[in-house]
């Protein structure tokens, strides 16, 4: 019998940790807790604005000049929140005709929420990536990103400081002029043995935690939360439990670690690992 089906009948709830950002938490363990999870949270990644002079010199410059672009791309639901903070913290208009690309359906809805206008070429047109892999390589599967259509033109990347470069030098190499608009900074939160034990529910006596499911919504947050894991040498008795991710890359990633049990979500929504976790009957 696995960890979490012991753990599930020792308990009327399924147990979840969620470990995405303080901000971020709350419409996810809102929708496991109405789905009939008990959740813990324990946040591997932490998100501020860009603070300093010099960043911030640059993201302005950025928005005055963004009616000189064709595209906007949104590489999370995080650009977009910070996009939005910053935009009404000058009162700004959003350029007319700027279309937005998101990297997934998460990006997508957080779009809507503040009326920017989602292009509707950003679908891929390989059926095998339509099911929201939130990822650089869906999104430049998408029409409106295909060589011949993005020959010529000028695209700006809303994202955090650093990140992947896939998406730009894939770009480039087809032909666009690509600019980033770097909004956020990201920190990695580091946690005493005692923490970790309590969140993964394992104490002296225990030989198994009494988890049912972590949840890791990028594959920064799985690398925190691994390096903890190997630093109090509490892989063997994880290994086995079953962990949900959003895309293929980082379930990749996770298999590299020695995780055994992963689970492929539609996308890193809410509602995304709640289906993942019903699909295989944790919650």
């Amino acid at each position: 019998m696995s960890a979490s089906s012991t753990g599930s009948a020792a308990r009327s709830k399924a147990r979840v940790l969620v470990t995405r950002p303080e901000s971020q938490s709350d419409t996810l363990i809102d929708a496991l807790q109405s789905a009939g999870a008990e959740c813990l949270h324990l946040p591997m990644l932490s998100l501020s604005a860009v603070d300093d002079d010099g960043q911030l010199k640059s993201v302005k410059s950025r928005f005055d000049h963004l009616g000189d672009y064709d595209w906007a791309i949104f590489i999370s639901s995080n650009a977009v929140h910070y996009a939005a903070s910053f935009i009404a913290r000058w009162q700004l208009q959003w350029p007319a005709g700027l279309g937005c690309i998101p990297i997934g359906g998460a990006t997508a809805q957080a779009l809507s929420e503040y009326s920017m206008p989602v292009e509707q070429s950003s679908a891929p047109e390989d059926e095998s990536l339509t099911k929201a892999q939130e990822t650089s390589e869906r999104l430049l599967a998408t029409p409106a990103l295909s060589p011949q259509q993005i020959k010529g033109k000028r695209v700006m990347i809303f994202r955090g400081v650093g990140g992947r470069e896939l998406l730009a030098q894939s770009l480039s190499a087809r032909g666009a002029t690509v600019d980033y608009c770097e909004l956020y900074r990201r920190e990695y939160p580091q946690y005493e043995y005692a923490a970790i034990a309590k969140a993964v529910g394992l104490s002296d006596n225990d030989a198994r935690p009494a988890l049912d499911a972590m949840l890791f919504a990028s594959g920064e947050t799985l690398e925190n939360f691994y390096q903890h894991l190997v630093r109090y040498q509490l892989m063997t008795p994880m290994q086995s439990l079953a962990i949900v991710v959003p895309s293929q890359r980082v379930a990749e990633l996770a298999c590299e670690y020695g995780f055994q049990s992963v689970l492929v979500a539609q996308g890193a929504s809410a509602q995304a690992f709640v289906k993942a976790l019903q699909a295989q009957r944790i919650i």
